[in-house]
Parts: structure tokens; sequence; C-alpha cells
């Protein structure tokens, strides 16, 4: 008799693909949800790279720091100094109450176990001041200590270009900035190393004793080296009283090249007449209209002022008239405003 034959069942594929979706998607990873924290630090991180890639702006936000380091150079640095002592008290505190902490619990562990158990002695605790001593010759400060000590002192920076400065100097994102490197041969250096073509300084000749001018050799075998440097002979009134010919607040005579960017303008009315606001415009007539306004990233000679040589401009009876016009930054103080409440109650009687 012929053996019977045994038919293999047919193993078929299942035709539904319900399980694989399944574990394809248990594979993806979820989107972590952001803190209302950490999404203003990525908009802040996002507008921190836009500004950066924008070379003028750039130059003209490290420009307007180091010229503003110059001049509080000594201050800054003590109230970085007295900020940093601060934050290692702070942190010395929390660590011995961490430690006096951690040595009760080990106390009360023993004692479960053996009532006749003496309380260990805190050997491994270590002093105050031996903490003191070890962390201060870090000199490094927070983000946010940093941003208070220069806020304070009205450093011309807004929230975006001072967490900028802050991620400048502190390279490898540690979250802490050594305040010795904030000087203004630490700015000029990374001004040079973020332009390729390079930067100099011109200073500490009489025709720009009072101006510091930024110009790239590219700008200088464009302007300078083409052509003779020409001066013009400058007024700047307050636009409230430019009819007062005695004004104090008023600039007169000043010999100004013209390649000057109205940035510089701003620096030189800031340092003459010690105005605390940094909110500054310039502007061609008392007006003060759009078409007026002076851009701060432009130079006098790109509004279509033509100057002389140094001596003819000092010589010459032909001066340019700019106006300038500032803004506090609060205005409800009462103190400011008592003149508005006076006039009002007298209009009521």
């Amino acid at each position: 008799m012929d053996n019977p034959t045994i038919q293999e069942p047919n193993l078929t594929a299942p035709t539904s693909t319900g399980a694989l979706t399944q574990v394809v998607k248990d594979k993806k990873k979820k989107k972590k949800k952001l803190t209302p924290k950490e999404r203003a630090l990525e908009r802040l991180e996002k507008s921190c790279t836009i500004l950066t890639n924008d070379s003028d702006q750039f130059n003209n936000l490290i420009f307007s720091v180091s010229y503003w380091l110059k001049s509080k150079e000594k201050i800054v640095y003590k109230l970085f100094h007295n900020q940093c002592l601060q934050s290692l008290d702070h942190e010395i505190f929390l660590e011995t109450i961490k430690k006096k902490a951690e040595a009760e619990e080990e106390s009360k562990k023993l004692k479960d176990t053996d009532e006749f158990q003496i309380e260990p002695t805190t050997e491994n605790q270590v002093e105050p001041q031996e903490i003191s001593t070890l962390s201060q010759v870090d000199f490094k400060i927070s983000y946010d200590d940093f941003k208070l000590v220069t806020c304070d002192l009205d450093i011309p920076c807004t929230n975006v270009q001072l967490h900028l400065i802050c991620k400048l100097l502190d390279p490898n994102n540690t979250g802490k900035i050594d305040y010795r490197l904030f000087t203004c041969e630490f700015l000029d250096s990374l001004i040079r190393r973020h332009h390729m073509d390079g930067i100099r300084f011109i200073k500490g000749t009489e025709q720009t004793k009072h101006l510091r001018h930024l110009t790239f050799k590219k700008e200088l075998s464009k302007h300078f080296a083409s052509s003779a440097p020409s001066y013009i002979k400058l007024d700047l009134k307050h636009v409230t009283f430019a009819n007062e010919k005695d004004f104090r607040g008023h600039i007169k005579e000043e010999i100004v090249n013209t390649k000057t960017k109205i940035i510089s303008l701003i620096e030189m009315l800031k340092e003459r007449l010690d105005i605390a606001s940094y909110k500054i415009s310039l502007y061609q007539d008392v007006s003060k209209t759009k078409s007026s306004y002076l851009d701060e990233s432009s130079t006098l000679e790109n509004y279509g002022y033509s100057g002389v040589s140094y001596n003819e401009a000092v010589q010459s009876s032909d001066k340019v008239i700019l106006f300038f016009d500032y803004w506090i930054l609060r205005n409800d103080d009462p103190i400011l405003n008592c003149d508005f409440y006076f006039n009002s109650y007298k209009l009521k009687k």
C-alpha cells in the first residue's frame, strides 16, 4: 500500500498590517512639550542668530557696548565682584543646609537600628570658608546676574542684544560668565573674528577727539584711499529748545568727518550731555517726520552732506544744523508730571 501523503499547511503572511503600524507608532518619538520659559529661550536664541548674521547690526552693537564699557569699566567690575560674592554666599548657605539635612537623616537611621548608637560626627562637612576659597577662584557669574548688573548701569542693549553678549562671553555654553573677559580688548578682538576683513579704530587726533570711527578695509579702500577726507562744521540742537541760542544742551561748531555714522553722533551726545536715556534720534529739521529721520547705520555722506578739508571747515562760517530728541523710559513719574497736575487743577477751578 502506498504511504499516505501528508499535505503541509500553506503558511501565508497575514494580510492585515495593524500590528506593524502599531509598533511603528510606538517607536516614534513624541515631541517634548516645552515650558513657557523654554519657548521664550528658544525665541531668544533664534533672534540672536539673526542678529549675529547681520554684520551691520552686530558691528553697531559691539561698538556701542565697548564705548559704554570704556566709561564705566571700574564700577562694572566692582559690581560684578560683589554679585559673584553674593551668589557664592547663597550657594554656601544651600550646601550647608543640605549637608545638615543629610547628617540628620543618617543619625535617624542609625538610631532606628540601634538605640545606643552614638551620633556620627560630621567629618565630611566642608566649612563655608573653605568652600568660598575654592569657588571664589572662578570669578564666574550667571547670565541673570550679568544682565542685572549691566541693566542697572543702563547698557545700550535690548534683551536680545544682551543675551547675545552673554553667549559671546560663554563660548562653551556652561551658563556661567567669567566677568574678567568682559573688556574692550575682548570686544575688539571679537569683531575681528566676526568680520573677515578686519577692523581698525581711528582715534587720538584733534579732529576725532570725541569720536571713535569704525572703518573696515573695504570701506577704507573705497572712500579714504580714493578721495581726501572731508569735514563739516556741525551744530546739534535739542528740538524743544531749538530757538534758544544760549541753551546748554546744544553742541556748537563741532568739526565732523562726513564718513561719520549717525550712531557715533548719538554716542557723542551721550558723553557730552550725560543723557541717561539710550533712545536718542537725530533729525534734519524740527518737524521730526519719517522723511527727516537719520538712520543710525548711515553716514552723513549718505544724506548728501559734502565737506571740505579740515582747515577750511574750521575757518568756514557755513554750518550744518541737525536736531536731536530723546525719550525718558518712565513717563509715569509723579514728580516729572507735577506741572501737568497743577495746570489741570487750575483748569478745574
